[in-house]
């Protein structure tokens, strides 16, 4: 899939969507338990956590942001946390959002009905909505309306 320079702007300028028990942190001073984007791009993940904060990170769960270093070659990839990684246009704001383990199964389980009522993944709209866990939240997909 070839990306527009539009696209390609966006992505490099894109801030991350911070998923909070109570919604989504769209600036410090907005949280929102419901938005409507629009899928731009999406793939597999990969976060390395120590003391529950990130120290390495793959946006492609094939090589790391800082080191460029392979995963497949790293001693401590076992340790890291599967996640989903995708790239949404929320109110033509370009951001970035990583899906933990059960909301990167909820979008999984998302894809196979868009795929069986033969919609496109991207490009979609999509509501996304928080679902209060107590410590987490955990986003649910459906097909929103822009």
């Amino acid at each position: 899939m070839s990306k527009s320079l539009e696209d390609l702007i966006n992505i490099m300028c894109s801030h991350y969507l911070r998923v909070l028990p109570q919604g989504f942190e769209i600036n410090p001073a907005c949280v929102e338990k419901e938005i409507t984007v629009r899928l731009l791009d999406f793939s597999p993940a990969r976060t390395l956590y120590e003391k529950n904060k990130p120290v390495c990170r793959s946006l492609n769960a094939a090589y790391d942001l800082k080191n460029k270093q392979e995963c497949a070659s790293c001693n401590k990839r076992l340790r890291c946390t599967l996640q989903f990684y995708l790239e949404v246009e929320y109110k033509q704001k370009p951001l970035r959002l990583i899906l933990s383990y059960t909301s990167a199964r909820n979008f999984t389980f998302f894809c196979s009905q868009l795929k069986q009522k033969e919609l496109p993944i991207i490009n979609t709209p999509i509501q996304l909505t928080v679902l209060d866990r107590g410590r987490w939240g955990e986003v649910r997909f459906s097909v929103g309306l822009i």
